[in-house]
């Protein structure tokens, strides 16, 4: 014979869920689980962040790096082809701590080297951020004026340079490397005496031995550059 279940503990049960399932969740449960989340959104966005500033700083190096390459390259070329006749007035080495212009060989579309007339010097602070470009002064063919520094049209190869400074290597009479940060001026009226502006022996040529560049980039917040470029040896080519 079927008996009714009037087991009170199994419907004791059933109505607790059912009132537990009515009734929702408990105020201490629902501050719980906000808290739980605050904390994984506080923690998520501070590894975003750690992320977005360690990307900047990997993009800030590499833009320095890059700066400081295309820096390097344009004036290591140059310099390195550095050249002067003693024949030519128009062809001359002016250089001071800030301000360098030189003869250089370069090769043309045509595939034949030429003479070209170079210059480096820092431009225009435009944004008023206390960085300036770096500017190369380019003056072709026979438009090469007697006047050095004179002529040609200016490019930007870099943006963002704080300083740049230029210091001249020479051999004095004893053979010793020496250094000055004054103007050196391989004018025409130089040769023959073979002797510069501070008395001491100097290359026929007129030329300094070598050039050390230092340079800073980014509002005196960047690293600061150093690097010798020496010019070749056999300079006089007329």
């Amino acid at each position: 014979m079927y008996k009714k279940n009037t087991n009170k503990s199994t419907v004791s049960f059933n109505k607790s869920i059912k009132g537990r399932s009515l009734a929702g969740f408990t105020i201490i449960e629902l501050l719980t689980v906000l808290v739980i989340i605050t904390v994984v959104g506080y923690t998520t966005s501070l590894a975003v962040m750690q992320i977005s500033k360690s990307y900047t700083k990997i993009k800030s190096v590499r833009e320095i790096l890059d700066l400081s390459r295309t820096i390097m390259k344009h004036l290591t070329r140059d310099l390195e082809s550095a050249y002067i006749a003693t024949i030519a007035t128009n062809f001359r080495f002016l250089g001071t701590n800030i301000t360098i212009d030189f003869n250089t060989w370069r090769e043309a579309s045509s595939g034949i080297s030429e003479v070209i007339e170079v210059g480096y010097s820092l431009g225009t602070d435009n944004d008023g951020d206390g960085d300036f470009p770096l500017m190369r002064r380019i003056e072709t063919g026979t438009s090469i004026p007697n006047q050095i520094n004179s002529g040609g049209t200016d490019y930007e190869i870099a943006d963002n340079v704080f300083s740049l400074r230029f210091t001249y290597v020479y051999k004095d009479s004893a053979g010793d490397l020496q250094t000055t940060t004054g103007t050196w001026d391989s004018s025409a009226e130089n040769f023959g005496n073979n002797v510069d502006y501070i008395g001491e022996n100097k290359d026929p040529d007129g030329l300094p031995d070598a050039v050390a560049v230092t340079f800073q980039l980014f509002n005196n917040q960047g690293p600061t550059y150093t690097t010798t470029i020496f010019l070749p040896p056999d300079k006089d080519k007329d």
